[in-house]
């Protein structure tokens, strides 16, 4: 389990990630973000490339930094253990949902202050509008990967 940023008690934004291990019942503090956010989308993809073994990354995108929703983003690399900056999201975005199915992809949230039902995904170098949307307007929800055979496909 990955805990990463969020809004602490004091109502600010946190750049902070743990880790739980479930094998010790404990949670250890790993590296903390370039950027402090909440309501931010995150998910684990795991990236092929062409000179060396594939990459495990998390890659954060938006959220709210300083009260203000962002169009940043950035990944940490499992193998360094290090955040870099990531491609820019085409706007502004927060209390966006997101899931990686190959490559990261964002469904509604919050976007210039209205809930919006688009969905964007990340292809080689930028972040571009899918050719289908969610039914509706949303945000503050959730997404999550269910097996085919349940859903009769």
């Amino acid at each position: 389990i990955i805990v990463i940023g969020g809004t602490m008690e004091s109502g600010s934004e946190t750049a902070d990630m743990f880790l739980f291990n479930v094998t010790s019942n404990s949670w250890w503090k790993k590296p903390s973000m370039q950027h402090a956010r909440s309501g931010h989308g995150c998910s684990l993809n795991t990236r092929p490339t062409s000179h060396s073994t594939e990459v495990n990354e998390i890659i954060v995108t938006g959220g709210a930094s300083g009260g203000q929703a962002t169009s940043s983003t950035e990944s940490f690399d499992w193998s360094t253990g290090t955040w870099t900056t990531f491609a820019d999201l085409p706007f502004n975005m927060v209390n966006h949902a997101q899931l990686d199915l190959g490559s990261p992809r964002l469904y509604g949230g919050n976007i210039s202050g209205s809930e919006r039902k688009l969905i964007i995904q990340y292809t080689n170098t930028n972040w571009i509008l899918a050719n289908v949307t969610i039914p509706s307007d949303l945000q503050f929800h959730h997404v999550t990967k269910y097996p085919a055979n349940l859903a009769g496909c």
